[in-house]
């Protein structure tokens, strides 16, 4: 994971506990303890709010914004949508304009981390990971750890782009490299070879593979 995506999830991360006890105050009429809270924390504040903000949108100049998934373009409207109510919420002190808005983050933060509108990761209790069962399908197999792997940076159909990640489309690449690639990572790709076991490796590039079709 490069710097500034780290330094965008940390923020991020943050950003949603300051904004929760802000919330938390202001819903619980601790009015006078807020307005310390905030006068205390008012710089730290601009400065994981300005981190945020800026590494986010340096993200999303990195995105192809017609690949990469509808979880994302959710994600961008009521992140936007979130901050209106938030603004307006804690200056007229309307607690569920704030409520809303505070959910609405913490939904953002689980969207964002499993890209799926319905909070949940790719299952793979139900797939058959033994090559050895008649119905193990390797493309269903691989399709699963790419989507909990690879998809945040690759997309959905693996034109995303996201930090430098390649057009997995146009790629020509052997299986023995492919293989190496995913093990042992390339540039901003991590490596995978402690966290995939050989059969998940070559499921993985398998699926991959299969993604040049859709070029």
């Amino acid at each position: 994971m490069n710097l500034i995506q780290t330094l965008h999830i940390a923020s991020a991360v943050l950003f949603i506990i300051d904004y929760v006890v802000k919330s938390m105050l202001l819903v619980f009429d601790k009015t006078t303890v807020l307005d310390k809270y905030k006068a205390y924390t008012k710089v730290i504040s601009m400065i994981i709010s300005t981190i945020f903000l800026v590494t986010g949108i340096y993200l999303v100049t990195q995105i192809n914004m017609k690949t990469i998934g509808g979880w994302f373009h959710l994600k961008l409207t009521l992140t936007v949508i979130g901050l209106v109510l938030g603004i307006i919420g804690f200056k007229k002190k309307n607690k569920a304009m704030v409520l809303i808005s505070t959910f609405l983050f913490i939904y953002i933060y689980f969207l964002s981390t499993t890209k799926s509108v319905m909070l949940k990761k790719a299952n793979l209790d139900g797939i058959v990971t033994d090559t050895t069962a008649a119905n193990y399908d390797e493309l269903v197999h691989g399709k699963g750890i790419y989507i909990n792997n690879c998809l945040r940076c690759h997309g959905e159909d693996g034109k995303a782009g996201i930090n430098g990640a390649s057009n997995l489309t146009a790629s020509m690449c052997a299986n023995k490299g492919l293989i190496g690639i995913i093990k042992h990572g390339r540039n901003l790709m991590p490596a995978y070879k402690d966290q995939l076991s050989e059969t998940e490796i070559n499921a993985v590039a398998s699926y991959v593979k299969s993604l040049r079709s859709a070029e």
